[in-house]
């Protein structure tokens, strides 16, 4: 991530989602230890080594900006697409059928998931991976 826009994500988060400095621990700290959590998917005992702080500081850090993430930020910033479908889907006989009941974009996009084992089958995409 570049600093720029780190440090805006860092400034939104503040001034409009509640995101607050501790007195050991700043919030662009706290953000920060929460991407490298994300990002990375490493456990608290690495980032209690990369960042140099307790257990509980580390776990306070990442639940306070994930708070901020998922409540004012999230309502501020992500909006679910509307139930309409594209008139190029609804006209084109050879789409509608497949994709009548689906919400969003069909943009290829890609995501890993997790599933069931008795599921799994119904879920693999064309890249092999289940999503």
């Amino acid at each position: 991530m570049a600093k720029h826009v780190f440090f805006r994500l860092s400034i939104e988060l503040q001034t409009c989602c509640g995101l607050r400095s501790t007195k050991f621990v700043t919030a662009d700290k706290k953000l920060a230890t929460f991407l490298h959590f994300a990002c990375i998917g490493c456990g608290t005992r690495v980032l209690q080594e990369r960042f140099q702080r307790s257990a509980e500081t580390i776990q306070n850090s990442i639940y306070s900006t994930l708070a901020c993430l998922v409540g004012p930020f999230y309502t501020k910033h992500l909006h679910l697409p509307s139930n309409d479908s594209p008139p190029e889907i609804k006209k084109e006989p050879k789409f509608y059928p497949y994709f009548r009941n689906c919400r969003g974009a069909i943009d290829v996009s890609h995501f890993h998931a997790w599933v069931l084992l008795e599921a799994m089958a119904c879920y693999r995409n064309l890249k092999g991976f289940i999503g």
